[in-house]
């Protein structure tokens, strides 16, 4: 399985598809479909907004429970909640422009004779995929080793709720 197809089955499974759903569009084991659902069940983390930008109030485990977060602030009647779901930033080394960079470098002290040396046709995309998951792989080995991993995330499907006597979601 490439990174590519890693990283579609796990938007798949962060999007909440069905195991039917996901086994319709992706090709792998049933037990990988399986994990990667319940992967992404696990961190899926919610946080509450009031400006629709800074989602500093969290993390929740579910939509009901950042509302009871939300609630707990008092906010007057017409503020809007803002709910969304954490998405962790994954750092992913790119082998393509790894390989174009070298190429270049290669281009700049030899000329013309490196020409063709790593290109698109010497270099298969399984091979590339491969680069691509080992580069991935040190990335990140090193981001722990020096305690740099990222420690933000960005939010996506947000829902909006007004605030009042009672909170309901707005349309």
């Amino acid at each position: 399985m490439t990174n590519k197809e890693k990283a579609y089955l796990r938007e798949l499974a962060q999007e909440g598809r069905t195991f039917t759903e996901i086994r319709r569009l992706v090709t792998c084991s049933d037990t990988t479909i399986t994990n990667y659902i319940a992967d992404a069940a696990e961190r899926t983390k919610y946080y509450v907004s009031f400006d629709g930008t800074h989602y500093g109030i969290g993390p929740a485990a579910s939509v009901e429970e950042a509302l009871a977060l939300a609630a707990k602030e008092e906010m007057p009647e017409g503020t809007f909640a803002h709910i969304g779901e954490a998405v962790k930033f994954t750092p992913y080394a790119w082998a393509c422009r790894v390989l174009e960079d070298v190429r270049e470098q290669a281009y700049e002290t030899c000329g013309d004779v490196s020409e063709d040396w790593l290109s698109d046709v010497a270099v298969s995309s399984e091979c590339e995929a491969e680069l691509g998951a080992s580069l991935t792989t040190t990335l990140s080995n090193w981001l722990k080793k020096h305690q740099l991993e990222p420690e933000f995330f960005g939010i996506t499907n947000v829902r909006t709720f007004e605030c009042g006597t009672t909170i309901k979601e707005q349309q």
